[in-house]
């Protein structure tokens, strides 16, 4: 016997499937009610709200994406948005079996040296 999937986990799943990732700048496509399809916040009215931003958090169930031209920031559900740039992937460097960008480590050598 197969376990079906509740709501919540399905939209986790397709979240994922999505390829929204902190950093990439998107398009609010539409207006979205909450609990809708899943998605786990508040609903948000497009028409009062800027229509472009960056993604800086990703939740199980939602997308926080801040606006560059007004401030702020809203939660959104991942069917609402449209990737227009993908982030740029920082160069990873492992050290000591732990691994850090390499902006962190050029910024610590920077504060070291003065």
């Amino acid at each position: 016997m197969s376990k079906e999937m509740d709501l919540k986990e399905a939209y986790a799943v397709m979240q994922k499937a999505s390829g929204i990732e902190v950093g990439d700048k998107v398009r609010v496509l539409r207006s979205f009610s909450s609990s809708e399809m899943g998605f786990d916040s508040c609903s948000v009215e497009l028409n009062s709200r800027a229509k472009k931003g960056t993604v800086d958090t990703i939740e199980k169930n939602r997308i926080a994406v801040k606006y560059a031209d007004i401030g702020g920031w809203d939660w959104f559900p991942f069917f609402a948005l449209e990737i227009i740039e993908k982030a740029k992937q920082e160069k990873m460097i492992t050290i000591g079996g732990k691994e850090y960008s390499e902006s962190t480590i050029k910024k610590a050598l920077k504060d070291y040296v003065g």
